[in-house]
């Protein structure tokens, strides 16, 4: 089926195509025909693509370096799915480029990600908080009961990793930024230019990736997003340096700091609930659970 599917959009057959595993939404193939090599994104519920091409036609009006749809079927008639097909962009997600990268290239590239979120805050603000489509209401009515939501979702992990004064620290903090989350208006971002949807080539951005949906809320969300994902899936210290510049560039004070490093942790309880208790995630696990520990530590329980 994704054989016909390229076909059909490009009019060449597909001489390799590969299911590519590092996604958790929708079932993605890289597929190369003779003179190109592209992008299928498939999902049995049309409903999780369907703001996808408008999404990218209005980030790439806005300078973006993201793809253009090239063929979409959203009926799923024909096939037993919804599908996009999209150029593939040369490289490899951030992930795999931040070991090898020098501090300017993380510099240039933590430069860029703060100008994109800065040019999509620009567009029109929401009429509710979450992830949609641009321009669509978001379906949390504040910025804090999408906080409440995904902070009580996956609490139980906390029970399981954390101390009784850390998790009373974690509550503490979520009641001392109520005052903070009232106050943030809805307010579009790019949510998930973390280290994946990043594509990099020797040390260089080639593109974004993967816009289904947008966010509507605060923006500091999508930094603690990249500062936890750095710590659980970038081994080493060096690659912490990309996150301080990101913040760096970003105009952050001590308190926004301090609130990316919360969001962080609520993070870190999605993270702890993905691995669950899988050997092979032990790894990832623990680096989550020693971050979180230190940053709920005595020393940084009040701001």
């Amino acid at each position: 089926m994704i054989e016909r599917i390229c076909r059909d959009a490009v009019g060449e057959p597909a001489q390799h195509m590969e299911r590519m595993t590092f996604g958790h939404c929708n079932v993605v193939y890289e597929v190369k025909t003779a003179d190109r090599e592209l992008i299928v994104r498939t999902n049995e519920d049309p409903a999780v693509l369907r703001g996808t091409e408008a999404n990218l036609a209005v980030l790439l009006d806005l300078g973006l370096p993201v793809p253009k749809v090239l063929h979409a079927d959203l009926s799923a008639a024909e096939y037993p799915f919804a599908y996009l097909v999209l150029p593939k962009i040369p490289g490899c997600d951030l992930r795999y480029a931040l070991p090898g990268m020098t501090g300017a290239q993380m510099t240039a590239l933590a430069g860029q990600i703060v100008s994109f979120q800065r040019i999509v805050g620009q567009l029109p603000q929401g009429s509710g908080f979450g992830w949609v489509p641009i321009g669509e209401k978001g379906p949390f009515r504040s910025w804090a009961d999408v906080i409440e939501r995904d902070l009580n979702k996956h609490f139980d992990q906390a029970a399981r990793s954390l101390t009784e004064a850390e998790i009373g620290t974690l509550t503490e903090q979520a009641e001392s930024f109520r005052g903070y989350f009232g106050q943030v208006e809805p307010r579009c971002f790019l949510d998930d230019i973390t280290i994946k949807n990043v594509i990099m080539q020797d040390g260089e951005l080639q593109g974004m990736i993967d816009f289904d949906s947008v966010c509507y809320g605060d923006p500091l969300y999508m930094a603690a997003l990249t500062q936890t994902a750095v710590v659980s899936d970038v081994p080493g210290k060096d690659a912490i340096f990309y996150i301080e510049e990101l913040c760096r560039l970003w105009g952050m004070d001590g308190r926004q700091r301090a609130i990316v490093d919360f969001y962080s942790c609520v993070h870190g309880l999605s993270f702890l609930s993905f691995y669950g208790s899988d050997p092979g995630q032990a790894e990832y696990r623990d680096r989550v659970v020693a971050f979180m520990k230190e940053r709920l530590s005595a020393g940084r329980a009040k701001y």
